[in-house]
């Protein structure tokens, strides 16, 4: 029944439990206590069914496992020599702490009598626990233990000695004649026990081992979890991080920065997996800390960091990161072999660990090539994990304080090239204030779908979703998300496409979605199973800074996809590089009919006279209302002086568009068609024409009939046009030629 309502497996007589790799069991038939392989068992006799007292020990080990102990840190019936001030003999349980130096002592008692008999002697005389303790010059902890299973229920007591010093009260004998003993001045069993009984007063616990809160290892100590985790500690952390890296000569601070945001990328995945339910925010461990060197090892902190890793790159990323741990590569010797392999599957582990710590990882600050450059690298990483350990990152608001530093984080570990210039806050909040959001959020039934299709750091994602709290019902948690799930990012750059997810749970914003690829092809990701993808014409609102000047981009792009573009057929080049073109373009592919856009380009894009700029303008004029141009200075991105405009455009809604009805009326016009002006309907845009240019009608129309008229002739406009064609390069050079020259007048003419 005790092992049933342990949740043991049951098969016949053979009951069997499993931890990880390791699997803890007890056959009936023959009379045995099966403990994992690794579990050190160095008296036989505890692994029968001779006493009460092995099953107690079993029941033990049981508790140790199910907390998270290492089978391999613990050891069964240790011996321990015999002679002067040694009173020899075994004792149950011995457990070492991640170095393998010894930790904690267990007795174990039947529950009752035998275990209060047993207390008592330890209270007043040097009993077998100080003695072993005596032995084990590093064991910190001793306990006694007792355990007995009646009415169906587990019961359990234990005592606990702490044989670590007090420093407070050491340092209170500090400069006093009469100085009390402590642990520190003991040399045998005696001293231990005389320190214990006269400074101590006997002092003992019943906790700290075996609870919920315990940290395993750390004996006494509470485990870390998501309620320990606080908002309030931002203070100076840019500048801590900062030093860090200065005392350990960390030069390249771009490279330092990007081993930031896996580390951010992990701790969130670890907030995210301790807040699932409220018992797992008092209860379930965080993994992203460091537990000390008594209670972790540096290779169990990388696994541990790598796994959360992993899980975040798919989970928010759809990326597969390919991960193999020290269980994986021990598993098929432990599921096939069970003797003779131990010095194999030792040295291909050994092989393993080399290849696999001592090289670079994604928490490298420095280059890793040795185990020396592991060792200094684990340095700085736990010194900027126990910056961040007790920090929350994640939350349901936004955290503005967070924010900011992010954002300093940014500035200053993120070299802007290739045309990626980030768009300063006060630029994307002016630019999202002029968009009138309430308008069109107020006009939607549906939360209005956004995309920033070069969203870089996620700037305008993250702004959008603080402008628009203010025009929904914040206060519904729900309904908040719903507008946070219809924003979507795109971004090509590996690195800037974590930053633009970890940046939105930085803000409370997690629902945001982050899509990696290149806008310019389909925009579509798989993400754990499930396809995020924007189509043609579905966009509401479309803000974004996209690059500029990218030599060689339509390299990348397959030659079906150029050929979506109508800018492909300005292009004779492949190496071009006016990528800013087609993000004008791809935008009219996005927008659904009348969704608004605000779009930084070069002030070029409405000046240059190739050919590819000149189709982009023709792009706005066809297919965009034109509501206004906003220049920014050469100062405002501070990476660059090219001087930049927003432009801020309605797609237009006409189906058929008008710019299709203009380009058949002026076909028409220089058609037989009659009266093609009167077909069309517009006659009054070239008189609005001749209004602006202060031409009368009639005039201009001589000109449209092919017979300009002397009063147009004369007019200085006209006259001007004329210098200009008469003293052309082309015409210059034509009047020089022979043939030209042999021309009748009417020829020339």
């Amino acid at each position: 029944m005790l092992l049933l309502s342990l949740n043991f497996t049951q098969n016949d007589s053979h009951y069997s439990k499993k931890f990880g790799n390791s699997e803890l069991a007890a056959d009936f038939e023959n009379e045995k206590l099966i403990y994992p392989d690794t579990l050190i068992i160095s008296n036989l006799t505890t692994s029968n069914f001779s006493s009460n007292e092995n099953f107690v020990v079993f029941e033990c080990v049981h508790r140790l496992l199910e907390k998270g102990y290492a089978p391999e840190s613990i050891e069964l019936g240790p011996q321990f020599p015999s002679g002067r001030d040694m009173s020899g003999g075994r004792a149950d349980i011995l457990v070492s702490d991640r170095q393998g130096n010894s930790l904690l002592i267990i007795e174990c008692k039947t529950a009752g009598k035998e275990f209060e008999e047993a207390w008592l002697k330890t209270k007043e005389k040097i009993y077998q626990l100080f003695s072993y303790a005596h032995q084990k010059k590093s064991t910190k902890f001793l306990c006694l233990y007792a355990s007995n299973f009646e009415n169906e229920t587990l019961n359990v007591n234990h005592y606990v000695i702490d044989l670590n010093d007090d420093e407070d009260e050491i340092k209170k004998d500090a400069g006093k004649n009469q100085k009390r003993f402590f642990y520190k001045d003991a040399t045998d069993a005696n001293g231990l026990f005389k320190a214990w009984s006269e400074t101590y007063g006997r002092n003992y616990q019943q906790n700290g081992i075996f609870e919920n809160d315990a940290q395993i290892y750390n004996i006494g100590k509470k485990k870390l979890t998501f309620s320990h985790l606080n908002d309030t500690e931002m203070a100076d952390k840019f500048n801590k991080f900062a030093e860090i890296l200065r005392t350990h000569n960390v030069s390249s601070k771009e490279s330092a920065f990007d081993k930031l945001i896996n580390l951010f990328l992990c701790k969130i995945v670890d907030e995210k997996n301790s807040q699932k339910t409220e018992k797992d925010k008092n209860e379930k461990e965080l993994e992203f800390y460091w537990k000390g060197i008594y209670a972790d090892n540096h290779f169990d902190l990388i696994d541990r960091l790598q796994r959360l890793y992993q899980q975040g790159m798919d989970e928010f990323l759809g990326e597969t990161i390919t991960l193999i741990d020290r269980t994986a590569i021990s598993k098929p010797f432990d599921d096939y072999f069970k003797q003779g392999t131990n010095a194999v599957r030792d040295a291909i582990l050994d092989l393993f660990k080399q290849q696999k710590y001592f090289t670079n990882s994604d928490f490298g600050f420095i280059d890793v090539h040795n185990e020396k450059l592991f060792y200094q690298n684990v340095t700085i990483l736990l010194d900027v994990i126990e910056l961040w350990q007790r920090v929350r990152l994640t939350g349901d608001t936004q955290n503005q304080f967070l924010g900011n530093m992010f954002e300093l984080f940014l500035d200053k570990g993120f070299k802007q090239s290739e045309g990626q210039f980030f768009t300063p806050i006060p630029i994307c909040r002016f630019i999202l204030h002029a968009l009138r959001l309430e308008q069109t959020i107020k006009n939607n039934p549906m939360p209005p779908k956004v995309i920033d299709y070069a969203c870089g750091c996620g700037h305008f994602l993250t702004e959008y979703a603080s402008e628009i709290k203010a025009f929904i019902d914040s206060s519904d948690e729900n309904e908040l998300k719903k507008y946070y799930s219809a924003i979507y990012g795109v971004e090509k750059e590996y690195r800037l496409s974590k930053v633009a997810k970890i940046s939105a749970f930085m803000y409370g914003q997690d629902e945001i979605n982050v899509i990696y690829c290149d806008v310019l092809n389909a925009i579509k990701q798989d993400i754990r199973g499930k396809t995020i993808k924007v189509e043609n014409e579905t966009c509401d609102i479309l803000v974004a800074n996209p690059p500029f000047a990218v030599d060689g981009f339509l390299t990348t792009l397959s030659p079906e996809t150029r050929g979506n573009y109508d800018l492909t057929q300005t292009i004779s080049d492949t190496k071009n590089g006016n990528i800013q073109c087609f993000f004008i373009e791809r935008a009219k592919q996005l927008l659904k009919p009348n969704g608004i856009a605000a779009i930084i380009v070069p002030s070029s894009v409405l000046s240059n006279s190739d050919k590819t700029h000149i189709g982009s303008r023709e792009i706005l004029l066809k297919h965009f209302d034109v509501v206004a141009f906003v220049q920014l200075e050469n100062r405002t991105f501070d990476a660059t002086g090219t001087t930049t405009v927003v432009l801020f455009l309605r797609r237009k809604d006409k189906n058929p568009t008008a710019a299709s009805q203009y380009f058949n009326s002026v076909n028409d016009w220089f058609s037989p068609i009659k009266d093609g002006d009167e077909i069309y309907n517009d006659r009054h845009f070239i008189e609005r024409y001749c209004d602006h240019i202060n031409i009368p009608f009639e005039q201009y129309q001589s000109l449209l009939n092919g017979e300009p008229s002397a009063q147009l002739l004369a007019h200085e406009m006209f006259v001007d046009y004329r210098k200009d064609f008469d003293n052309s390069t082309d015409i210059t050079k034509l009047r020089a030629q022979k043939f030209f020259k042999d021309f009748t007048s009417e020829q020339k003419k």
